[in-house]
């Protein structure tokens, strides 16, 4: 049984799996040279089934996230980028009411993922139909799915089914979420916890990248690199302002001071005149600490 997965996002990417097993994975960056490439990766698709030497009627499912629109511009990452370093006037007033009014804006993403959750259906028929016709390839074996939910199947084939496991996911958004708790007993996989986009830690982290001049969705790791270096006294002076925007409860998500999308508001307030190597090691420590307490906490409640 041939599987085919597709990431048609964030570096757009293709994988194969032959009964359960992956025999090939390959980016479509390394075809178009466009860095974190965006949409269906047809090069990586035909490189995929060249390689084993089978066709598109050969597959017997496809699978994918319910990622929409389907970008057809390889640069919408970096266009995305820009537009929101330049905001217009509008966005930046809106952008601020979302940093300043924080109850009100999540109103208005609870709403928004209402709506949306109405559409997932038309959605997903319209990824669905739009993939059928660009790869001339039966709609009906054609799935889609939560993106959180793919993380966490993406482990069950390497556990032990005897055993009963906690497994987290964690990143800056897919599927409206940030991060989920499930727990798979060897049979079903059943979610306890689910945490928004408007408190996305990955988001934060993101903003911080993008605030020290360098790249979100890519050169993360450099603020990482970076934290190091910072004097722990410096990071002191600061690490109260970031910890106070994070908070875990009993429910076990990430509950957020005001929505993360607009974090850039908060270090353009409270972050000037502060050296780099310290807002990356504050950040840093914000992130180990907050995964660590989530982690700590989901374990406590879940023991039994």
């Amino acid at each position: 049984m041939y599987i085919l997965g597709l990431n048609i996002g964030h570096n757009a990417t293709a994988c194969l799996l032959k009964d359960g097993k992956i025999i090939s994975c390959v980016s479509e960056e390394r075809f178009s040279r466009i860095k974190n490439h965006h949409g269906i990766p047809f090069s990586s698709i035909q490189f995929l089934l060249k390689g084993i030497g089978i066709k598109i009627k050969d597959i017997d499912l496809i699978v994918l996230d319910d990622q929409y629109p389907v970008e057809k511009n390889p640069h919408f990452g970096k266009n995305f980028l820009n537009a929101y370093i330049s905001k217009s006037k509008k966005n930046k007033i809106f952008s601020f009411l979302g940093y300043k009014y924080t109850k009100l804006f999540n109103r208005y993403y609870s709403i928004k993922e209402k709506l949306r959750e109405k559409k997932r259906g038309y959605y997903r028929k319209n990824i669905r139909n739009r993939l059928s016709n660009e790869l001339n390839f039966d709609k009906n074996k054609i799935m889609i799915t939560d993106h959180h939910l793919m993380h966490a199947f993406s482990l069950i084939g390497n556990l032990d089914k005897g055993k009963k496991w906690l497994i987290f996911t964690l990143d800056g958004e897919g599927s409206g979420l940030c991060a989920s708790v499930n727990i798979y007993d060897g049979k079903n996989l059943n979610v306890i916890s689910r945490t928004r986009k408007t408190a996305s830690l990955g988001y934060f982290y993101g903003l911080a990248t993008l605030y020290l001049g360098m790249k979100p969705l890519e050169h993360e790791f450099k603020v990482m690199g970076l934290a190091p270096y910072a004097k722990a006294h410096n990071i002191d002076k600061i690490y109260s302002k970031i910890r106070s925007l994070f908070n875990i409860y009993n429910d076990l998500k990430f509950h957020s001071s005001f929505s993360m999308p607009f974090a850039d508001h908060f270090f353009n307030n409270e972050m000037k005149y502060v050296r780099f190597d310290t807002i990356s090691g504050a950040v840093q420590k914000l992130t180990e600490e907050l995964c660590c307490e989530w982690v700590e906490k989901s374990i406590k409640k879940n023991r039994n």
